[in-house]
């Protein structure tokens, strides 16, 4: 792994599901595990995957494992463009 969890928890890093993640979220192609398919399902490009994981209570090491595979996999991916700075109500206000 290239990259720490500590690295994957920062909280301004923002997730989003890469076009893999959105294929696994609807035909379930894979057999992810029970924590990985729930973080696939919650990640969606505007929340600090340290908040979706703070709000559900998750921690632990399968947790960390579980984050580590998704984005080893190609599932979910950091978005490095500036709107993931901006609060996602912002962004999709019309």
């Amino acid at each position: 792994m290239s990259i720490s969890l500590a690295q994957l928890l920062d909280d301004q890093v923002v997730y989003s599901r890469t076009p893999a993640g959105q294929r696994e979220v609807i035909f379930s192609e894979s057999l992810l595990e029970p924590p990985a398919q729930c973080l696939l399902l919650l990640v969606n490009g505007g929340t600090p995957l340290r908040t979706l994981l703070d709000l559900l209570r998750l921690d632990g090491p399968n947790v960390g494992d579980a984050i580590v595979r998704l984005v080893d996999q190609g599932l979910i991916a950091a978005r490095s463009d500036e709107a993931s700075a901006k609060p996602f109500a912002r962004r999709h206000a019309p």
